[in-house]
């Protein structure tokens, strides 16, 4: 996670090796909405994305997502 140490209300930003359209693609397969990609914004973050959780976000909804997000798939495309 980008800006650990920084306050935040519902909001993260999560870098990953995988870029977050492809990361996206895979989620929705999973009727998960992924994060915003920064890079249109903030290229220097790479492939960075915000995120939102909020008291609505289950455990259960939260640990899908991070599974689907834990199975990078072989040969993942990556910037």
């Amino acid at each position: 996670m980008l800006f650990g140490r920084s306050p935040r209300f519902n909001e993260f930003v999560l870098q990953t090796e995988e870029v977050p359209e492809a990361l996206n693609a895979r989620l929705l397969e999973n009727r998960i909405i992924g994060g915003v990609a920064l890079k249109r914004w903030y290229p220097e973050l790479g492939n960075a994305s915000l995120w939102c959780a909020t008291e609505l976000t289950t455990r259960e909804q939260i640990d899908q997502a991070a599974s689907v997000l834990a199975q990078a798939p072989a040969g993942a495309a990556v910037r």
